[in-house]
Order: C-alpha cells, then sequence, then structure tokens
C-alpha cells in the first residue's frame, strides 16, 4: 500500500510482537514467524520515497513480547477467564462464532486491541513531539495480503475525500476472485 500514497507524505508506524512461533489456530497451519522482517519495512518505504522523488516518511515501530503483553493486561486477561455468567459460562466470550475456542479467541481479541492502541499511541506521540497533528490514518495490517491497492483517500473511481468525511472499512472474508 505504499506506492498509490507516496505522493500523500504518509508516515508509517507499526507495532508487532516478537513472536518466532505460531501454533497452528482457527486461521492458519502455524509455523516459525520471521518477525524481524518486519523492519524492511522502512526501506521499502524509503526505497519508494527516493524512486518518486517524496520526502522520506517516518517509519516507526513499537513492539512487545508475550511476556510484555501478559504483564500489562494480566488483570484484564484474568478477569475474562474467571468470570462466569448465571449458567457457568465465562462471562467474556463472543459466543457467536462456533470457531471460536476459550482463552486464545479472547487473548487475541486483547492483542489486537492493544496493537491498535500501541501504534496509535506511537503516531500521537511522533506527532506531538513535531508539534502538529495527523488528519488521516489508515490503520492496515501487516500479515494480510491486499489484492487491489488501497488509496487512502479515494472512495470512489476519479473521487477523493480530503475533507475526511468518509470511513472505509473493508469487506472481510469476501473473496473477489471465484
Amino acid at each position: 500500500m505504499i506506492l498509490p500514497n507516496i505522493g500523500y507524505g504518509c508516515d508509517y508506524f507499526v507495532h508487532y510482537y516478537e513472536i518466532a512461533q505460531e501454533e497452528s489456530g482457527r486461521s492458519g497451519a502455524g509455523g516459525s514467524i520471521h518477525f524481524e522482517d518486519i523492519k524492511l519495512l522502512r526501506q521499502a518505504v524509503h526505497a519508494a520515497a527516493r524512486a518518486t522523488h517524496t520526502r522520506l516518511p517516518h517509519v516507526g515501530f513499537a513492539a512487545d513480547t508475550g511476556a510484555t503483553f501478559a504483564e500489562q493486561h494480566a488483570a484484564l486477561l484474568r478477569r475474562i477467564r474467571t468470570e462466569r455468567d448465571a449458567a457457568g459460562r465465562p462471562r467474556i466470550y463472543p459466543w457467536r462464532a462456533g470457531t471460536y475456542t476459550p482463552y486464545t479467541t479472547t487473548d487475541n481479541i486483547v492483542k489486537m486491541w492493544h496493537t491498535i492502541h500501541t501504534a496509535w499511541e506511537t503516531m500521537r506521540a511522533h506527532a506531538a513531539a513535531r508539534g502538529f497533528a495527523y488528519a488521516r490514518v489508515a490503520m492496515l495490517r501487516n500479515d494480510v495480503v491486499y489484492v487491489t491497492p488501497i488509496d487512502i483517500y479515494a472512495v470512489g473511481p476519479g473521487r477523493t475525500d480530503a475533507g475526511n468525511r468518509v470511513a472505509v472499512v473493508p469487506g472481510f472474508g469476501r473473496h473477489p476472485i471465484r
């Protein structure tokens, strides 16, 4: 998503977990993770900027380990795992999705919100230190392959939203190719 947006002067803020192995689960077979590869993003962004003669964007990273995450959110995770409703079922649990597994799913939901919060705070701190605020933000996952380019200002063919009046949420789980 670098090239469609390089002319806008976008900065990049990434939160990631320093986890070298993932167990198989709901969304994949698991396997090795080369978490340090995320830092190649800086080289890719700067190469695109140089190729198009635009300013070098800021690319910032924040990381956690499984232990730092667990320590920071210990009280919430304990509450999720121990509170029960009148029927004895976990009180905090996404019951509608039958593929969810106790605790793994809720831990991952907390991890997702932790990632969003950490990336957002890293962005805000960077802007505050330089005396400005970002006017437009795109939050994209780094573990997803986007099959079509995402222009953060495009809202339709030949239409842009420079006034920040439109929020775009992708239709996850829809497959455009049959």
